[in-house]
């Protein structure tokens, strides 16, 4: 992956967020808080890169193919776009599922997934004086990141995580007797465990 500073995410995001194609405006309403300096760098940087195209005549940028498949193409599994957004800067879910553009309730089982493999950690950072949670990338989930062929594998196992989740939680909140529910989420459960020990998360 290129090198991407927190500051070529930002206006990568803005990019997207704008439909592939920003100007000025869209930048002077951004939350982006830089010198206008730092800023021409950081743009002639991004074209230098082709990670952006600039359109002289009506002075636009727009985001290349380039730069939308290291964070925004839906054919790269949703673990492996964290993990590469996450080798960027540190995030809360919430800011993933922003800047990715993934449903904040997918995201959540894939980041903990993720978690449990030991790929990133959710500890203690200090934002605006205060502390707040937040996940970082570990240096197993940097090897991984790096290994191309891992790639390939899709989030299949995460989706069934989050059925599985929600099938319980459904079980949970239903007007069956104690009995009933109990016996529906042994089921589940076993489901669960049958299917753990036939996927492969690429470990």
């Amino acid at each position: 992956m290129d090198n991407i500073q927190r500051i070529d995410l930002e206006i990568l995001t803005i990019a997207i967020k704008a439909g592939g194609t920003f100007n000025e405006v869209d930048l002077e309403k951004s939350t982006l808080k830089i010198s206008v300096g730092r800023l021409l760098d950081t743009l002639a940087s991004l074209k230098d890169r082709k990670m952006i195209t600039h359109d002289a005549k009506n002075g636009t940028f727009s985001i290349t193919k380039e730069a939308r498949s290291i964070l925004w193409n839906e054919d790269v599994p949703q673990w492996a776009r964290v993990l590469r957004l996450l080798q960027i800067k540190s995030c809360k879910v919430v800011e993933m599922s922003d800047i990715l553009g993934i449903e904040l309730g997918i995201l959540v089982h894939t980041v903990e997934y993720l978690r449990e493999c030991q790929y990133v950690l959710l500890a203690p950072q200090i934002r605006d004086g205060k502390l707040v949670p937040m996940y970082e990338i570990q240096p197993e989930g940097i090897q991984k990141i790096q290994d191309k062929e891992q790639i390939t594998i899709t989030d299949n196992s995460i989706k069934i995580d989050y059925i599985i989740s929600d099938i319980i939680t459904t079980i949970q909140k239903s007007s069956m007797n104690i009995q009933e529910k109990k016996d529906f989420r042994t089921k589940v459960e076993e489901l669960k465990n049958l299917i753990t020990d036939t996927r492969s998360f690429g470990q």
